[in-house]
């Protein structure tokens, strides 16, 4: 039986008949993680034209989230080793929840029952080998979470070829889908709601995240797992000049000296991280998007960015880049101390702001609405 609609208020629009059925907006990661904001985007985006709703089937507790709708009779995981079997059981729990025929997205990291329903989009947000190291062995839930990417992508390509509708995030990912896979996908970039990210005064947003109020700040939005590549991030923080700090939102980081750890921020404070800080640095070195760089363009932040083809395809020319292969972390902090001044600020800026463009709300709402018109028969 499927779920019955939450108290927004809907209505048909000019543009488009109201669909018979709601569409579930699927996905196993909270609204704090960058997949999550993703999901919690696309709701957001076509609330206000489509009666939609995000189904949580993840295995950690999701607390009070607007529009988010936990999965009746769930399973939570309170050890790394119990999450694949929860998952599986919720997944499992989501077919008697939701019925074949809905209009169903998936956009979370498990695809594996996405073939039991008849009419699903799905969005793959990543699609690379992310190797488990053995160093990570020393911590359980970041091995789990590498070991479990890497057998998704191996079976993948199984899973997800059901789908009616397969959308990436960049041309990368659906250049290594394709090759990898031979699957066709659709590329509808992400993208942030600019009532949320865009410039703010740096004083204000310090204060209220009780941030020092004098010096620069560099900032880095991360989850714990090996494409980040920590060990750069750690030889930056260590490395940056007197007068600078170093502020890590998602966690890790916390044995190096100068080092402001937020690993949890509210809904409504997350925003103001990018306004507090004077530069974004992105050390990834393998990724389908990454969302904080939009959020880091949006809110006028400049970024020194790793050089990978993903990076390169969401910044343009509007950020610093630095090899990953080859870029010492002195070669990181010169970039980050050459933002700061002021002629080089502006000029990344500039373009950053131009770049932006490419990621408007106004496109993923077309696209988005013209791939589920096509695939629900609306």
């Amino acid at each position: 039986m499927a779920i019955p609609p939450d108290n927004l208020l809907l209505g048909e629009t000019d543009s488009m008949p109201m669909p018979d059925d709601r569409v579930y907006v699927v996905t196993d990661q909270g609204p704090a993680t960058g997949i999550g904001t993703y999901a919690d985007s696309v709701y957001r985006l076509l609330r206000e034209e489509l009666p939609i709703q995000v189904m949580y089937v993840g295995c950690s507790p999701l607390g009070t989230h607007p529009g988010w709708v936990p999965l009746p009779g769930a399973r939570m995981a309170e050890w790394p080793f119990q999450v694949v079997p929860a998952l599986r059981h919720n997944y499992r729990r989501l077919r008697e929840v939701v019925t074949p025929d809905a209009a169903v997205h998936f956009g979370g990291v498990w695809y594996e029952f996405l073939r039991e329903f008849r009419r699903s989009v799905v969005t793959l947000h990543d699609y690379y080998p992310r190797r488990p190291r053995l160093v990570d062995a020393l911590r359980p839930g970041d091995f789990l979470r590498d070991a479990s990417s890497l057998w998704q992508y191996v079976v993948l390509p199984r899973h997800v070829r059901t789908a009616r509708a397969r959308i990436v995030p960049t041309r990368h990912v659906q250049k290594c889908l394709s090759e990898g896979t031979s699957l066709s996908s659709q590329v509808i970039h992400h993208w942030v709601e600019p009532y949320r990210f865009h410039p703010r005064e740096k004083d204000a947003a310090r204060q209220t995240l009780g941030l020092p109020r004098e010096g620069r700040l560099v900032l880095n939005v991360s989850g714990i797992t090996s494409n980040k590549d920590y060990a750069t991030l750690a030889a930056v923080a260590a490395g940056l000049p007197p007068g600078y700090r170093f502020v890590k939102v998602g966690g890790g980081l916390t044995h190096v000296p100068r080092v402001l750890s937020l690993p949890r921020l509210s809904y409504e404070t997350y925003p103001l991280v990018f306004n507090a800080c004077d530069v974004y640095v992105h050390t990834s070195i393998e990724e389908g998007f990454g969302r904080p760089l939009l959020e880091a363009m949006s809110s006028g932040l400049p970024i020194v960015s790793a050089r990978t083809e993903v990076s390169e395809e969401v910044l343009g020319r509007g950020a610093l880049m630095v090899s990953p292969s080859t870029g010492s972390a002195k070669e990181w902090v010169s970039k980050v101390e050459a933002v700061a001044q002021e002629d080089v600020r502006r000029r990344v800026l500039t373009l950053s702001e131009s770049q932006l463009v490419q990621f408007s709300p106004t496109a993923a709402h077309s696209a988005l609405i013209s791939t589920y018109r096509e695939v629900y028969g609306w």
